[in-house]
């Protein structure tokens, strides 16, 4: 079974499988009816080759009785030319080629050869009784008897060469009528395959239609009842759940596109919002390993690190950027968001990558999945920085405020007491011997009253100093300025002054009077420094002043630098200094005004004192000014 499998598959898979079915179901009849003729041709001959066969035999069989039966009587008696001719009566049989006439011990008695035949491609002579068929020849060996006793053999030998002939033409005849049936075998399928080949062309051409067209409302015609029929009806069917389902689609696809369109735009206008927010937008994702997606580019300016440079954290990648002394109270709030499904709020401080401390606030909604178990957050990082420093001045403000009242009723009460004061003790000096001790009384209760007069002076100034005139003024100038009033004394205590600044620097509108005083407030403080640090002449006992130009923000500034190696500031007192009364000089050497009014100064001008300063090594104050073009 397994080499017809294969020839019918080659068959299939090759010739026949890619043929129409109209062609198929022809060939199939065709050859239905050409492979029975053939079996019922072939049958036919061979019965009829068997029959002519078994009656040739037969009669060749009888022929050998008769022709034994007559040559008793020439075996009898020896007479050859009697057993000569009765073979040569066998002359009349056109088949019968060769005849021997035995005697009973095997020698030839008489023997018949037709003309034309050559003894010597006969066969030989069968060794028992019988009729066999040898090559083209019918051998037949059959005893002579005489009342019961053999006394010879005849053998008779035919040619089935007519046989043969009869035969051939019997399947001429045959092969004939199979071309003939062939034929009307053709006739017949082109008529009767329609039957079964239409009713499937017509499904199949509503096969194709549906298929280019997608119109499912076609459907195919039944024409009979039987498989073809059936295969008709589940088509249509099926077209008609299909055609539901069409429609039903239809409504989805139209309803998701409207959806996608409608997601699409607020996906547009959130990725719109989040790239022009402020803030930090990320999704923090909790499934396949921890990952943060980030929605705008704000990581970078915000916290000063790139995506790349942060670890991933427990809860997000700035984990690690989170002051210590925050974040665990951080991760409490957000663990407890989570846990409790709701939004949260934290507050914290930040270290920059620049060194600086920011405040954060971030605000996050956890999103849980059907288990409970969340899935990520979507939230919010707002750098409230400024927020907080601009609180901390307003409350500075405040309290500056409250201090400068306190201070401006304090200085008026105290004015014209200290006037009246010094006034008696200048007529007491005025009056007294310089030699005695009363003099000497009088003339310390004048300088301590001119000391009080300075501090209740300073506290005016601090309460409400007056703007006045602001001109274009050269930063150079203004230095030299303070320079020529106060240069004596610092000379005198052995303080060398290092001017760097170029004459051709911008520019700045200042009142000069109040920069002067900055700017000779700055000495007075770098002389008492240099002076605590080294007593004597040294060479690091140096003040040096330089000024450049620098951008904040696309704006042009000039930076008025004061550098000196002296005590330093410690740090607890360095944020502190813009405050009235915080001072580094012990009890009744300073006010703690000096910095403050100079504070109030500089910010009135629209500038910024930074201080730069290492405990026992130096001090860099930078004054910052805006240039005004």
């Amino acid at each position: 079974m397994k080499i017809p499998d294969r020839l019918c598959n080659r068959f299939l898979s090759g010739f026949f499988r890619g043929l129409s079915i109209r062609k198929k179901l022809m060939i199939i009849i065709m050859i239905a009816c050409s492979v029975a003729l053939l079996i019922v041709s072939t049958i036919s001959s061979m019965n009829d080759w068997a029959y002519k066969k078994r009656e040739t035999g037969k009669f060749l069989f009888v022929q050998a009785r008769i022709i034994g039966s007559n040559s008793v009587g020439a075996l009898m008696f020896d007479d050859k030319a009697a057993g000569e001719e009765i073979l040569g009566s066998l002359t009349s049989n056109p088949y019968i080629i060769y005849a021997v006439l035995y005697r009973g011990n095997g020698e030839v008695f008489a023997m018949y050869l037709r003309d034309g035949i050559d003894p010597d491609r006969l066969p030989g002579k069968p060794v028992e009784r019988g009729y066999f068929y040898r090559q083209r020849y019918l051998q037949v060996l059959e005893p002579v008897m005489n009342e019961g006793e053999r006394i010879g053999d005849i053998l008779l030998v035919s040619d089935l060469g007519g046989l043969y002939a009869e035969l051939g033409w019997h399947i001429s005849l045959n092969a004939v009528a199979i071309i003939v049936a062939f034929f009307v075998a053709f006739l017949l399928s082109v008529v009767l395959q329609r039957t079964v080949s239409e009713p499937l062309v017509g499904l199949s051409r509503i096969m194709i239609a549906v298929s280019k067209s997608r119109e499912y409302s076609l459907r195919a015609e039944k024409v009979s009842n039987d498989e073809i029929g059936q295969l008709v009806d589940g088509f249509n069917e099926m077209l008609s759940e299909i055609q539901v389902r069409d429609k039903t689609l239809r409504k989805e696809i139209d309803e998701r596109r409207r959806v996608e369109t409608s997601l699409r735009e607020s996906e547009k206008a959130y990725r719109t919002l989040a790239e022009n927010l402020p803030a930090i937008v990320y999704r923090f994702i909790f499934e396949k390993g921890k990952k943060v997606c980030f929605f705008n580019e704000m990581l970078l300016p915000m916290t000063g690190y790139r995506e790349d440079e942060l670890e991933e954290g427990e809860l997000c990648y700035i984990d690690g950027l989170i002051l210590p002394e925050d974040r665990e109270h951080v991760m409490k709030e957000i663990r407890k968001a989570i846990k409790r499904r709701e939004p949260f709020e934290v507050e914290y401080r930040l270290r920059h990558k620049d060194g600086s401390e920011r405040h954060f606030l971030e605000r996050g909604r956890p999103v849980t999945g059907p288990d409970g178990k969340a899935l990520y957050i979507d939230g919010v990082i707002f750098d409230i920085t400024e927020m907080r420093v601009l609180e901390k001045e307003a409350i500075k403000s405040g309290q500056l405020a409250s201090i400068g009242e306190l201070a401006a009723g304090v200085a008026h009460e105290i004015n014209n007491p200290i006037n009246g004061i010094i006034n008696y003790a200048q007529i007491l000096l005025d009056e007294t011997d310089s030699t005695s001790f009363q003099y000497d009384v009088s003339e310390r209760i004048l300088r301590e009253g001119d000391r009080i007069a300075k501090i209740v002076k300073g506290l005016l100034f601090f309460a409400r100093y007056r703007k006045g005139e602001r001109v274009l003024a050269r930063v150079d100038a203004l230095v030299s300025e303070a320079l020529q009033l106060y240069g004596a004394q610092l000379r005198k205590d052995g303080i060398f002054i290092k001017v760097y600044i170029d004459e051709l620097l911008p520019e700045v509108v200042v009142n000069p009077q109040q920069i002067e005083q900055v700017f000779l407030n700055l000495l007075s403080n770098a002389r008492y420094a240099l002076n605590e640090k080294y007593p004597s002449n040294h060479k690091d006992k140096t003040i040096e002043i330089s000024a450049s130009e620098m951008q904040i923000n696309d704006r042009l500034y000039l930076g008025v630098v004061f550098f000196d190696r002296g005590t330093g500031i410690p740090d607890d007192i360095k944020n502190r200094i813009p405050e009235p009364f915080v001072t580094t000089k012990p009890a009744g050497i300073g006010t703690g005004l000096g910095l403050s009014i100079s504070h109030g100064i500089i910010k009135d001008h629209g500038g910024e004192i930074l201080i730069d300063s290492e405990l026992g090594v130096y001090t860099k104050i930078t004054i910052i000014l805006p240039v005004t073009k």
